[in-house]
This record gives C-alpha cells, sequence and structure tokens, in this order.
C-alpha cells in the first residue's frame, strides 16, 4: 500500500527554475554566438586586408624590378656613352616618351658627374658627383639605387633615383659618366590606387578603405588621405601596425585612429624585392574601419537576439500560465490522493493472492505492486521497488524484440501475445541473472471497478517462473549448435571486420554531424513535448505523470547543456585558445569529490567505485576543473559500458615521468599515475590506437551508450595541456584499463604543451 505525498508546490518551484535556467542557456548561446561571428568576423576581414596589402608590396616590387632593369639596358647602350649632347638628348626622350609617367627624369653624366644630357633642359651642365647615387655608383662600378628622397633639383617631388655606369664607346673596359633616372612616387602611388581597385574587385570588401606606403625607417611617404608626405615617421610615434611591418612579416591588427578617433583594423606586409633587386623593405599599411567590418555582422547578431526573443516570450507566457493551471490543480488533490489509494488496495489483493510471481505495471513500464513470491525470486521488497522500471528487473538489453521498427511506437511488453508465453532473462538483486518465462494480459479498466478514462488508464499484469533447471537442460543439447555457428562467425569474422574498418573511416564525420543535428534537436523538442503535455494534462493526469514530465524537461536541458560544453571545449582545442589555470590540487579532497559525483550513476546501477590513493602523493599543481573533467569523463565511460553490479576501480601513484623534446633526454621529475578499469567489454584492439582521436567512436557504443566521440577527444588534449600522455588498453581479465601521468608540478619544470605526446613516456 502507498499514498501519493503531494508533489504539486515542489514541482512549480522545480519547474519555475528549470524555466529560467532555460532562459539564461539561450541568452548565453545568443551572447556567445554574437561574440564569435565578431571576432570570425575581424580574422576573416583582417586576412584580406592582410593579403592584399602583400599583393600590393609584390606589385611595387615588379615595378622597381622593372625600371632597375630598364637603367641596366641603357647603361649597356653604347650611343649613350658616345658623348654628343644632341643625340643623347634625343635618345634619353623618347625612352620617356615610350614608358609615359614611370620615368620624371632621365639624365646622363660625363666622368666627373657633370650632367651633359638630360630630358630636362633645366639640369644640364649641374654637377652631381657630391650625390649619394654618383658616388656609390664610382666605388662600385655597378648599377645602385637610392631610397625615396626629395632630389635636390626637384625639391617638391618624392623619387626613387637609379643609376649604372656608363660604356665608353671605344673601350669596353673603361668606365665613365653615368646613365640616371628618377621615378617619381606619384607614378607608384598610381599603380599602386589602380591594383588596389583590381584587388578589391575579387573580394566582399565594399567599404572605405585607408593606405600609407612607409620607407624602411617608419617614414611615410605617401598617404591616401595627405598624399606624399616625407616627414612624418610613424615608427617614432609607436604606430603599432607600423613597429609589427618592420619584423619583415605580413599580418594584421586592431589599433586606434587617431585622426578619426576609432579603432581600425589594418593589414600590413613588407616588401622583399625580385630576385637579384633587393628592394628597400617599404611597408604597405592597408587600413579599414572596425565598424566597416563588422557591419553585416551587426545584422545577424540582430537577427540572433529576434530569434532569441521569439523563444523567451513564449517561455515566459508558458510559465505563467502554468503556475496559475498548477495552483488550480493542487485543489483537488486530495481527492486524486483517496481515488489512488482505493485502486491500490484492490490492486494489491488481487496479486497477493496468486501462486506465482505476479508484477503489474503500469503502460510506461512502471512497478505499481509486486506480490511475496516476486521478491523471493528477484530478492527485493516491494518498497524498493515501487514505482520504478520494470528493467530493472528485465534488463532491456535482453528483451527478444523481433521488429526494432515497431518499438518507437509501443512499449515492449506490448509486442507479447497473452496466450504464448515467453523466455527472457531476469536479474536479481545482487547482480545475478536467470531465465525467466513471462505471460502478459493486460487489465481493462472495467476488472479494477473504476471508470476508464486518462486518470485510470489499463495497466498490464505479468507472471512469471523461474525456468533456471530446465534451461540447464536445453544448454546441453545446444552446445553443438553453437559450436557450429561459431566456425561460421569466425569463418566470416575477418570479412566484416575489414568491412567495418572501411566504412567507419569515411562514415565518421559524416556521423559525427548527423549525431549533432539530432542532439541538439533532440533535447530542445523534449522540452516544448513535455511542457506541451503538462500544461495539458495538468488537470487530468497524476502528479508522478507530471513529475515525470518535468523530470524528462531537466534531463534534456542537462543534456543540451553538456552538449553545448562539449562543443565549446572542442573549438577551443581546436583554435589551440585552452586556457589553464594551474594550482594546488588537494588529491584527497578530489577523489572524494569523484565519489560524490559518481554517486547517482552507482547507485541506478548498483554498482561499487574503489579509489586507491597512494599516501605519498597528497597534492599536485594542475587545473583542478579540467583534471575532474578528465575524471569525470573516464569513469563515468567506465560505469556506462559496466554491467550492473560489478565495479570500477581508480588508483592514484606516484611515478617519475621523461621530461623534454625528445626520448633521447634523460629529465626525469615527480609525477602522477591515474589508472580506471571497468568491467565492461573492453575496447577492440584495431580502435586503442584512434580511440583519442576527434569524432571517433569506439564500436562498444553501438550497443546504446550512445554519444558524440568528443570526450576522450577532449581528455587527452587537456592531459596533453598538462605535459602528460594518455592511453588505453586492455585487461588480462577483461575490462578496458585507462591510464594518464601528469607531472607533479608543470610549472617548475617548464612544459611545453606543444611536446608530442609519445615524447613524454611515463617512467615508474
Amino acid at each position: 500500500m502507498y499514498m501519493m505525498t503531494s508533489l504539486l508546490p515542489r514541482t512549480i518551484g522545480w519547474f519555475t527554475v528549470i524555466s529560467m535556467v532555460l532562459i539564461c542557456v539561450i541568452v548565453l548561446l545568443c551572447v556567445m554566438a554574437g561574440y564569435w561571428i565578431k571576432t570570425d568576423r575581424i580574422e576573416q576581414g583582417g586576412k584580406v586586408l592582410a593579403t592584399t596589402a602583400a599583393a600590393l608590396g609584390k606589385r611595387i616590387d615588379r615595378i622597381l624590378f622593372e625600371r632597375y632593369g630598364d637603367v641596366r639596358v641603357m647603361s649597356s647602350r653604347k650611343d649613350l656613352g658616345s658623348g654628343h649632347a644632341p643625340s643623347i638628348t634625343r635618345i634619353l626622350r623618347d625612352v620617356q616618351s615610350s614608358y609615359g609617367r614611370a620615368y620624371e627624369l632621365i639624365g646622363v653624366t660625363d666622368r666627373d658627374g657633370r650632367i651633359i644630357a638630360s630630358t630636362n633642359d633645366s639640369v644640364v651642365g649641374v654637377n652631381i658627383s657630391q650625390s649619394s647615387l654618383f658616388r656609390a655608383i664610382r666605388q662600385s662600378g655597378t648599377i645602385q639605387m637610392d631610397d625615396a628622397s626629395y632630389w635636390k633639383w626637384s625639391p617638391n617631388t618624392l623619387a626613387v633615383m637609379i643609376g649604372a655606369p656608363l660604356l665608353t664607346q671605344g673601350d669596353n673596359a673603361q668606365r665613365r659618366g653615368m646613365v640616371f633616372t628618377s621615378v617619381p612616387l606619384l607614378y607608384l602611388t598610381a599603380e599602386f590606387k589602380r591594383q588596389l581597385d583590381v584587388l578589391l574587385q575579387h573580394t566582399s570588401q565594399r567599404a572605405k578603405f585607408e593606405w600609407q606606403l612607409l620607407r624602411h625607417d617608419g617614414v611615410v611617404l605617401v598617404d591616401s588621405i595627405d598624399g606624399e608626405d616625407g616627414t612624418v615617421n610613424v615608427r617614432q610615434l609607436s604606430q603599432p601596425s607600423a613597429l609589427a611591418v618592420s619584423r619583415g612579416k605580413s599580418g594584421f591588427l586592431l589599433e586606434p585612429d587617431h585622426r578619426l578617433d576609432a579603432e581600425i583594423l589594418t593589414g600590413y606586409a613588407q616588401l622583399t624585392g625580385l630576385e637579384e633587386f633587393q628592394g628597400f623593405k617599404w611597408g604597405v599599411l592597408l587600413r579599414q574601419d572596425v565598424g566597416d567590418v563588422l557591419a553585416p555582422a551587426r545584422d545577424l547578431q540582430q537577427k540572433l537576439l529576434w530569434l532569441g526573443l521569439s523563444f523567451l516570450f513564449p517561455l515566459l507566457v508558458i510559465l505563467l500560465w502554468s503556475r496559475q493551471q498548477f495552483q488550480k490543480a493542487h485543489k483537488n488533490e486530495k481527492d486524486i490522493n483517496r481515488e489512488i489509494q482505493r485502486v491500490a488496495d484492490e490492486s494489491q489483493s488481487i496479486v497477493e493472492a496468486s501462486p506465482v510471481a505476479m508484477i503489474v505495471v503500469t503502460e510506461d513500464g512502471r512497478i505499481e505492486l509486486m506480490n511475496h513470491v516476486a521478491e523471493q525470486i528477484f530478492q527485493y521488497s516491494q518498497r524498493e521497488l515501487l514505482r520504478t522500471s520494470i528493467e530493472n528487473l528485465i534488463p532491456k538489453q535482453d528483451q527478444m524484440l523481433t521488429d526494432q521498427a515497431e518499438l518507437a511506437e509501443k512499449t515492449w511488453w506490448q509486442d507479447l501475445l497473452p496466450e504464448r508465453p515467453k523466455e527472457l532473462v531476469g536479474l536479481r538483486k545482487d547482480g545475478s541473472k536467470f531465465p525467466i518465462e513471462i505471460r502478459m494480459n493486460r487489465l481493462e479498466a472495467k476488472e479494477w471497478n473504476y471508470p476508464k478514462d486518462e486518470n485510470h488508464a489499463p495497466k498490464v499484469l505479468i507472471g512469471i517462473l523461474d525456468i533456471t533447471e530446465r534451461k540447464q537442460g536445453e544448454r546441453v543439447q545446444e552446445h553443438h549448435l553453437a559450436n557450429l555457428e561459431e566456425l561460421v562467425r569466425e569463418r566470416t569474422c575477418g570479412l566484416q571486420e575489414a568491412k567495418e574498418t572501411a566504412e567507419k573511416a569515411n562514415a565518421a564525420k559524416s556521423t559525427f554531424l548527423a549525431n549533432m543535428s539530432h542532439e541538439l534537436r533532440t533535447p530542445m523538442h523534449a522540452i516544448l513535448s513535455f511542457a506541451s503535455l503538462g500544461v495539458e494534462r495538468y488537470d487530468r493526469a497524476p502528479p508522478e505523470k507530471i513529475l515525470s514530465y518535468l523530470s524528462q524537461i531537466k534531463e534534456s536541458g542537462n543534456r543540451l547543456l553538456s552538449l553545448v560544453n562539449d562543443l565549446l571545449d572542442l573549438s577551443k582545442l581546436e583554435a589551440g585558445k585552452m586556457s589553464l589555470t594551474f594550482q594546488d590540487v588537494d588529491i584527497t579532497a578530489l577523489c572524494l569529490s569523484l565519489q560524490r559525483q559518481m554517486e547517482p550513476l552507482l547507485q541506478a546501477k548498483g554498482m561499487q567505485l574503489n579509489i586507491i590513493q597512494d599516501p605519498e602523493v597528497t597534492t599536485i599543481v594542475a587545473d583542478s576543473d579540467r583534471i575532474t573533467q578528465v575524471l569525470w569523463n573516464l569513469v563515468s565511460n567506465a560505469i556506462k559500458f559496466s554491467p550492473s553490479g560489478s565495479r570500477v576501480r581508480v588508483s592514484c601513484d606516484p611515478i617519475r615521468v621523461r621530461h623534454g623534446r625528445r626520448n633521447s633526454d634523460d629529465t626525469y621529475v615527480p609525477g602522477l599515475k591515474v589508472t580506471i578499469r571497468d568491467a565492461g567489454p573492453g575496447i577492440p584492439e584495431y580502435e586503442l590506437a584512434t580511440i583519442f582521436d576527434k569524432f571517433v567512436q569506439s564500436s562498444s557504443t553501438q550497443t546504446g551508450a550512445g554519444g558524440t566521440g568528443l570526450g576522450l577527444s577532449i581528455c587527452h588534449e587537456i592531459i596533453q595541456g598538462h605535459g602528460g600522455v594518455i592511453w588505453a588498453e586492455n585487461h588480462s581479465e577483461g575490462g578496458a584499463v585507462f591510464h594518464f601521468t601528469i607531472p607533479l608540478n608543470p610549472c617548475q619544470v617548464g612544459f611545453n604543451s606543444s611536446v608530442p605526446p609519445e615524447e613524454l613516456t611515463p617512467v615508474a
């Protein structure tokens, strides 16, 4: 006999808490999605700017290289060394006109540095023997270039000077005079703008850009806003992008723009020269306002905000309305309790009168009554099993279902015919299994003397016989047949394993994506479905049914949160942004906390968790949350894959681990070795090498344990981040064994988390 206690007040409270938690989760997901979109947009925009800046730099190098080659060709022309000024001037002007605006000035000097011919008559006769260009050519005898500056005879134009020694007309071995050119920065700027327009036409960028061309010492040569400069040194002003481009690499960064008083995104690249032309190491800076970069992201963020609000407002309305309905239903609770008690008394009298084991269950598989014969067979008392699942006595994995497609539409006993007994496997309290034969009959409402409605649904009466002795006799007859089946199985095993290996490699990621879409949609659908059921049946359904709805909502919410956490951890690990907070961790406290956290899982399967800690190791330096996450994943997996009534063992032992970047290093440091052993089916040998890979699940999960293939991969990254290693093996007595080792104090030994795990081999 039992009496239903008052659950509605607690149900209202839990429903409110769960709803608020769900609201917070939705808000948090929207905020995190907005942050990720902003970060990704800045990164993509920065890469475009950096790539464009590098392309522009290569174009300027190509132009200067072409001018460098032009001067080299002109220096080898004998007619320029003839000394006849009119003919030389005519040749120079022909060259200048053929190149358009590429050259501001072309000239030829004699041996003493006096200009004897030029495209600009105003400089003819000027002596440039003291110029740095002439002295460098006289000293080296090779082609030379002067960095961009204001030339003495053209003080208003920034230009690059290129010169080369000339051969005399009659003596190829003797050099005298030189040919020189002036390449104006206005020409380079025009080519720069044209190339920039061409590059941006092939991108999605449509906002305004600023750009600067810097000399190697940080002086601004050309600015897209101020034009030519040549006086301002942005490196001396400590402009971040100017300092970054001097390091010789391309990239992007965020920095303030003092002219616009705003934050800008700057892509930078350095000119590196081309072939034998070494270049001037100029820098190219390409800028864009962050507001323009994030403009598309803001639209998406606004859509996410409205999407979140579309979930929040209906949920709040449902919450307020549900509270009102719950309060009305609370007034009728006493009448419902009296009716349930009457039904329980009638059911108990029928079941107790049976000479065989009898159990009454609801259509959803919850035990309502059981007689003393059933208590003796299964070694449970009625109090222990009341309102629990019948699967505690008849496990689901032992049910002989013939049509799995029908499982989603009806409960497993609906597949059993009343007039035909069925053999299944029973599970005693001590975890031992034994064969049983069951017969089932539906008890209609009229048989229980109350009206048939939603509050008094038909129940199922199960009669159970222990057929252990009969099955022992049958096993002898089945022995020969089993041997024959084993022979066939062995011959086909090789082909099956080869087929599965090929299919798993191709299907791992597709399976993961399918699981993700299912895992995200399923808990959200369950939350909405059970909330709707609770709203529709609040005034008709029994309180235990309402409680089951709320339990399903809570379970689905926790499942959704766990999945999001795993995805976020995986995202951080793949991006290399996982941060570890090292601090002193008490091993004893950590083990006790693990014991408490695992207690519900252990009790649900009647299992034990044995933790063995060496007294020599009491404290380590580690990230407590991450190490707890590793232990939780490994121990919960051990419980999940171990049979009911078994035992999971965890041991913590001192060890010395090899520390260094290669196996030849002989440095050893104190460490901790943690071992988790389960009693499950173990891991196939061919899967041990890939069990820690991302998106990979062991074939053991095909039994129904589920999972997305992320847990062990996350554990591997966390242990490697602590300077340790993790591996798995099968125990000789059965079950899987997971080990991991970490230094006691990774901070003191100065570990590098990029060290490959095979280089950190544990040594006992």
